[in-house]
């Protein structure tokens, strides 16, 4: 029986994500809300293919005499890159069920951010196979966490001109919206740290 290979499976896992982000980052860049609906069940095909593949990395997993890496961090892994893709997915769903109708620059500069991230973070994922001998994981590591910090900074600058600027309706549907997207950028950060652990304990 031929070897199952963890870490093709989170490969495919995060490519799902970046698949995730671009579709994000488009249909906010050119939003019609009128569309929502129908984004919001395309968005949600794209997270349904991201749980095949875990399910299908944990159907192995129960099998597995010696994974690669201990169970716990494959585990780990596999809901951390889980959680990337549902708190994407969330965006939709908060902009159709608040009838948004229209997006701020604001929102832009997130979704910005939030590509680069998780294109960052398909990086280090690509690169996470040779985590015992690669030169370049580290520093793609700590990219993701520079991608982060920009997103916190964001975040506190958007939430301040929010509550400053705008009605309560407003703070309330646009600070619901940017926590969400602050939280995408923590979810790609939780996923570098985790790899990071595999790679301290391995060393």
């Amino acid at each position: 029986m031929a070897v199952y290979n963890y870490f093709d499976g989170f490969v495919r896992m995060s490519e799902r994500a970046k698949e995730c982000s671009i579709y994000l980052n488009n249909t906010l860049k050119s939003y019609d809300r009128t569309n929502m609906e129908k984004k919001t069940l395309e968005i949600h095909e794209i997270e349904h293919k991201s749980d095949l593949i875990k399910h299908e990395i944990m159907e192995n997993l129960v099998r597995e005499f010696l994974p690669p890496i201990e169970r716990e961090d494959i585990t780990n892994i596999l809901h951390f890159i889980d959680n990337v893709v549902d708190n994407i997915e969330e965006i939709f769903i908060k902009i159709y069920v608040m009838d948004v109708d229209s997006i701020t620059d604001e929102a832009i500069q997130f979704s910005d951010l939030i590509i680069r991230c998780v294109e960052m973070l398909h990086k280090c994922v690509l690169e996470f196979h040779n985590f015992k001998k690669s030169k370049d994981l580290k520093k793609l590591i700590v990219n993701v966490n520079s991608i982060e910090e920009e997103g916190d900074k964001l975040y506190i600058k958007v939430m301040r001109d929010l509550y400053k600027n705008a009605t309560a309706d407003y703070i309330i549907r646009w600070a619901k919206l940017y926590d969400l997207m602050e939280k995408c950028l923590d979810s790609c950060e939780t996923v570098a740290d985790q790899l990071e652990v595999v790679i301290l304990k391995n060393m």
